[in-house]
């Protein structure tokens, strides 16, 4: 995936286009199966989406048997931070892989 597929994977997220479930598994095999080298800044930011990804759970509350898990509403401002940092980013001139698209 490119970076400006993951910002309108978490765009989509943000403005509900997509739920939660689909997010996180959209989001979780795109991470899982990433082959293209996006640059460390923006590799450590998708990383620790994906920390966040993968703690989410749809069930709520959480399972007991769960030792560390996040809501929906975590979730999302976690996407938030981490859309804002890719922004940030671009804006910056730091991204040297590809461009952010802004639509």
């Amino acid at each position: 995936m490119s970076i400006d597929e993951y910002v309108q994977l978490i765009r989509d997220f943000l403005s509900g286009a997509i739920p939660a479930p689909d997010f996180e598994t959209r989001y979780l095999s795109a991470m899982k199966s990433q082959e293209r080298d996006l640059g460390r800044e923006v590799f450590f930011i998708l990383q620790d989406l994906f920390d966040d990804v993968d703690a989410y759970t749809h069930f709520w509350p959480s399972p007991p048997d769960l030792n560390h898990v996040i809501s929906e509403d975590e979730l999302r401002q976690e996407a938030q931070i981490a859309l804002d940092a890719l922004e940030k980013l671009d804006a910056a001139g730091d991204n040297t892989s590809t461009e952010l698209g802004t639509d």
